[in-house]
């Protein structure tokens, strides 16, 4: 094994640990899930959905699922089929990292200069957290814009609108953050 296993294993134990939390909690209560097979590539996910045709494919921020009884032994058990990876989290992460460098746009050391000049005047200093959280408003709502104006030329996006709103929240909050204040 080669420097990037750790990585891979990490990432395919989150995606994991991610699923049973949205998955088989809410979809499943009554029974007792203790296999996932995870597919990542489409081709593959494809021929797993042609094989099961019958089941219902459930949607998820991470990838589709279904949920199939497979006899084993004697006995039956619920199986997970999950398509998942990175790839979608990875574009909202990305646009929501925009978002955040537009909301932030220089106030972590515009700001943090000016509170510190002032920091013995209190009114200054609420004019400035003012002043400079206003400005993050603003900026936030047009990232949020310009996130739904992109999201609407970017398939993987639009039709995901969870994963839409799960990069948008990151990014406007995340930008709105008041590091340059501490």
């Amino acid at each position: 094994m080669g420097e990037t296993w750790l990585p891979e294993i990490m990432k395919k134990a989150l995606l994991l640990v991610f699923l049973f939390l949205q998955v088989a909690c809410d979809r499943q209560r009554d029974k007792k899930i203790e296999k996932v097979i995870l597919i990542s590539a489409n081709a593959e996910w494809n021929v797993v959905k042609n094989v099961f045709p019958e089941e219902t494919i459930f949607n998820s921020l991470w990838g589709e699922y279904f949920f199939k009884e497979l006899k084993v032994g004697n006995a039956a058990e619920t199986v997970i089929f999950f398509h998942g990876g990175w790839g979608k989290v990875a574009v909202a992460m990305s646009m929501g990292e925009f978002i955040v460098l537009l909301v932030e746009f220089g106030f972590t050391l515009s700001t943090t200069r000016e509170i510190a000049r002032n920091r013995d005047n209190p009114v200054i200093c609420g004019k400035i957290v003012s002043g400079t959280i206003g400005a993050q408003l603003c900026l936030a709502l047009l990232g949020i814009v310009g996130a739904v104006a992109v999201a609407t030329q970017v398939p993987l996006l639009w039709n995901n609108p969870r994963l839409l709103a799960a990069g948008i929240f990151y990014g406007v909050f995340q930008g709105l953050a008041p590091l340059w204040f501490f």
